[in-house]
């Protein structure tokens, strides 16, 4: 993600990137998130759930 794809779009240098796996076997998720171009923590996550069916 970066600036222009939030809501509303910003002209912030900051860019993240979320990767992950699902095994529906044993119904566990693994993810990595990396971020570059911020200061401090990032603020405002979503949880996931947010867009499952």
């Amino acid at each position: 993600m970066n600036g222009a794809q939030e809501v509303p779009p910003n002209s912030t240098t900051g860019s993240g990137t979320l990767s992950g796996t699902y095994d529906p076997v044993s119904y566990q998720v693994n993810y990595t998130v990396t971020w570059t171009g911020i200061s401090g923590a990032p603020t405002g996550m979503l949880s996931a759930s947010r867009w499952a069916d």
